[in-house]
């Protein structure tokens, strides 16, 4: 066993209870450290950056849901070029929670980099004087966000599923993917802020196009292919002021999010169990093709992006996002 691997296995022990301490402390924390898991879990950024597209900024939102697919899809390039075990491979009894594949760098801590850092960075810059939030809630509201990078990347550890030193590259890795993507955004100017990612998005579809795909990874190219093309669309055609959403009723807010997200969860929901043979893409697609797992991320990601926000339009939910003439970006 290696030297690293003999630390990392060292600082889960002296994280999770001893057999002294064991009993209601272990089922308590256990619990707690999955919770927060769960929020750096695919299927909770499925949801959450969803509702910053369609409840708070489109841009913003999109700009997030490109760069998460990215940074997804990266992780999964990496694990497999490193290949390093999990902590409960060498160690069973560390395993706290199910998980699957290889470890380093840790997609969790990577992830929540990207999200929950950007959404951060967003919080702390954000200029909204209709909402009447002081700079005090604001930076609070940022501080709470960025709190759940270390947050997750411990609970990983905790939960034996990861090193510290995976979590450790994941933190370097989105960090990288961060400063990259807002210097890219201030380098291009507003006017062209929305291209940039996207541009970048196109470009890792095109290249993982040409390579074999496992079912996950088909996944999250579909979704990315699906809401590139959807922003992409709906950019050209019917772009809408940027801050127009902040400007909705908490009840619009609310249908909407209920409106946009049946489509996901029946989605979700069908890859789970009316496609029960199959399996979740997200959790490793089971024997689901490649294909057949890019077809129905694609058609998720394009009505993330574009088919949602249309049918706002159909119900009147969106008064203040009028469409403007072709070629506008504002």
């Amino acid at each position: 066993m290696q030297p690293v691997w003999e630390w990392g296995i060292a600082v889960i022990e002296w994280l999770q209870p001893t057999a002294e301490t064991a009993g209601v402390a272990a089922s308590w924390l256990d619990a707690l450290f999955v919770g927060i898991s769960s929020l750096g879990a695919g299927e909770t950024y499925l949801l959450l950056i969803p509702l910053v597209i369609w409840c708070v900024s489109y841009r913003l939102g999109v700009g997030l849901l490109l760069l998460f697919l990215v940074s997804s899809e990266l992780n999964l390039v990496l694990k497999e070029i490193l290949q390093h075990p999990r902590p409960f491979e060498l160690v069973p009894e560390l395993q706290r929670v199910a998980t699957h594949g290889y470890g380093l760098p840790s997609g969790h801590a990577q992830n929540s980099v990207v999200v929950w850092g950007g959404l951060a960075l967003a919080a702390s810059c954000w200029r909204d004087t209709r909402s009447g939030s002081s700079r005090a809630q604001q930076h609070g509201l940022s501080w709470m966000l960025a709190s759940m990078v270390p947050l997750i990347g411990l609970s990983r550890v905790y939960l034996g599923v990861h090193f510290p030193t995976d979590v450790l590259l994941g933190w370097m890795i989105g960090g990288g993917l961060m400063v990259a993507a807002v210097t890219l955004w201030t380098r291009s100017g507003r006017s062209d802020s929305f291209g940039v990612i996207p541009r970048l998005a196109a470009g890792v579809v095109g290249v993982a196009a040409l390579i074999p795909q496992q079912v996950e990874s088909a996944f999250l190219l579909g979704l990315l292919a699906g809401a590139l093309a959807g922003a992409v669309w709906k950019t050209r055609r019917t772009w809408s002021r940027s801050e127009a959403d902040l400007h909705l009723s908490d009840r619009q807010r609310g249908l909407r999010f209920m409106v946009g997200v049946s489509v996901p969860l029946t989605i979700y929901l069908l890859s789970r169990v009316g496609l029960a043979s199959t399996g979740s893409p997200l959790a490793g697609g089971g024997g689901m093709q490649p294909a057949a797992a890019a077809a129905i991320a694609a058609l998720l990601g394009s009505w993330i992006t574009l088919g949602a926000p249309r049918v706002f339009i159909a119900l009147s939910l969106c008064p203040e996002d009028r469409s403007v003439p072709e070629g506008s970006n504002d």
